[in-house]
Formats: structure tokens, C-alpha cells, sequence
């Protein structure tokens, strides 16, 4: 018997601690984002949150495709910790305690599979087109949690100054290869309309539009358009949006636009067949929009500001 209280007080013990110490994953999650948030205010960095808890700030926006979790990726990064009691005074990213690099003595960079990283990179970074680079302020539960990890203590939010310098994988060859063969399913239909095709080199988006006006006007990235549009999924029967009068700045849309729309000039008709890595990625904007869908643009430009 002796034998046996020797191993049972000390389990109770611990169950005795444990009970006063319950992690409750929602406390938590609201005390870190509040804690990012005035990190935020007082260093006055204009950022975004994903509906999962994560906030992003792209610095240096590229025309590159979003990568898919399937992807390996090439990063550069510095991570800091997030100190838990702010002052009332700005605080440089730079000063705060460092939690980690991509820097070694071999290279600046880091080759890791998207969906081995922590929770609150691979959402971030599906903000990110490739090329680009900017911020991302992690809550401690896409993080680490709770666990000790190296230097970083347990429930500590992380700041990442981060790059994406590249991304492989077979999504974006798979969704062009869909996107030609619809486009060749309907080439005759496109040629009876009078209608020239063409492919963009870099990203292979393809596209099709009548005369091209080349005394008119073409936007740049800084240009806001004014548009008349419709645009469905891929196969869909019914678009899931349609607008005869709509103005946008051309830089805040998707990547598609941003690369096709500086080839055209003012007054032509235009279709975009937008594989999703250059539209939404893995992002569903709205319920007729699921995830990762390959899309159909119909524009007339109408004006250029």
C-alpha cells in the first residue's frame, strides 16, 4: 500500500495544479489581438485581419501568383516577439526581442513546404502574390500556443518582417492547363465573334477582346477604371456578379487585372479566363465564389482616371 500512495500524491498533486491553471484558447485569443491591435495604433502600420485572427501588411506588392498550401516556398524572414505590456510610445519593430531567422551561414533564404509552417504563416502568406514582402502579426494561438518553442515562450504573439520569394508546385500549371483546354473548347465561338486571343508570357492568363484603339488611353497600376462587367466561375452557368457602371483602382484588385488590364485601351470589350492563383486563391469572397475557382471576366473599359 505504501507503494502506492507514493505514486498517487503526486498525481494529484499536478491534477491540483492543472485545475488552477485551465488555458482557455478564447481568453487568449482575445487578449493577444487586442495586444496587436494597439501594437498596431501605436506604430501606426496599416494592416488587415483574416477571419482566422491573423493581421497583414504587404510593403512591396508584386504581380506574382498566391501559393496554394501545397506549395514549397522561398522565404526570407526575421521574427520578433510581441511583448504583452506596451508603452504608451512607439515602438520599432526592430527594437523588439528577436525570435528567429531565416539567416544562416550558408543562406539568407529558407525552402520549407507551406503546409509544415505554423498556422499563422500559411494563412498570411496566402496574401501574398510571389515576389512580394511585408509584415505579418501572428496571435499566439496560430502560433506556438501555449508550448515553450526554442525562444519563444509559451502564448507570446510574434511579429514576422517576411518575403516570398517563391513558390512551386503543380496547382498553377494545373489550373492553366484547364484554363486553355476551356479556351480551346470555345475557340471557334470566339473566332466567329471576330475575336483576337492572346496569352500573357510571364503568367500564361489568357485573354480575348475585339479592335484594340491604340490612339486611346491604357491604365497604369496607379489608374482607377471605370468598367462595365460580368464575371462567373469556370463552367458556371449564371455569373455571380454583373455591373454597367462600376469604378475600381486598378492597384486593389486581383493580380489579373493588374497584368491584363495595362494591355488594353479604352473602349475595347475584353475576356479574362483567370486561373484562381492569379484571382482569389484560396480565399471564397462570397458564396457563389468557393475556394480556389477558376473564373470568366467579361469587361468593356470605358474610361481611364
Amino acid at each position: 500500500m505504501r507503494r502506492v500512495c507514493i505514486f498517487i500524491l503526486p498525481l494529484l498533486t499536478c491534477l491540483a495544479c492543472i485545475d488552477n491553471t485551465i488555458f482557455n484558447p478564447v481568453t487568449q485569443f482575445k487578449s493577444d489581438t487586442a495586444s496587436i491591435r494597439s501594437f498596431l495604433e501605436l506604430d501606426g502600420i496599416k494592416a488587415t485581419m483574416t477571419p482566422q485572427g491573423v493581421w497583414y501588411s504587404i510593403d512591396d506588392s508584386t504581380l506574382g501568383y498566391y501559393p496554394a498550401l501545397s506549395d514549397s516556398v522561398v522565404i526570407k524572414y526575421t521574427a520578433w516577439l510581441l511583448p504583452t505590456n506596451l508603452p504608451n510610445n512607439q515602438i520599432p519593430i526592430s527594437s523588439l526581442k528577436k525570435a528567429g531567422s531565416s539567416a544562416t551561414t550558408k543562406s539568407s533564404s529558407r525552402t520549407v513546404l507551406l503546409s509544415s509552417v505554423i498556422s499563422g504563416i500559411q494563412l498570411g502568406l496566402s496574401k501574398f502574390p510571389v515576389g512580394s514582402s511585408g509584415k505579418l502579426f501572428i496571435p499566439s494561438g496560430l502560433a506556438f500556443g501555449p508550448v515553450v518553442q526554442d525562444s519563444v515562450p509559451a502564448n507570446s504573439n510574434l511579429v514576422y518582417e517576411i518575403k516570398l520569394m517563391s513558390a512551386t508546385g503543380a496547382r498553377v500549371s494545373a489550373e492553366q492547363g484547364v484554363i486553355d483546354n476551356y479556351v480551346s473548347s470555345i475557340s471557334d465561338d470566339l473566332f466567329s465573334q471576330g475575336l483576337k486571343q492572346s496569352k500573357d508570357a510571364t503568367s500564361g492568363i489568357r485573354f480575348a477582346y475585339d479592335t484594340i484603339i491604340t490612339a486611346n488611353s491604357a491604365p497604369t497600376l496607379n489608374s482607377s477604371v471605370n468598367i462595365s462587367y460580368s464575371a462567373s466561375v469556370l463552367n458556371a452557368i449564371t455569373p455571380f456578379v454583373t455591373s454597367t457602371d462600376t469604378t475600381l483602382v486598378l492597384k486593389d484588385q486581383i493580380t489579373a487585372f493588374k497584368i491584363i488590364f495595362p494591355e488594353i485601351r479604352i473602349g475595347t470589350t475584353f475576356w479574362i479566363y483567370v486561373p484562381s492563383s492569379y484571382a482569389y486563391g484560396s480565399d471564397s469572397p462570397s458564396l457563389l465564389v468557393p475556394a480556389n475557382s477558376n473564373l470568366i471576366y467579361q469587361i468593356t473599359l470605358k474610361d481611364v482616371r
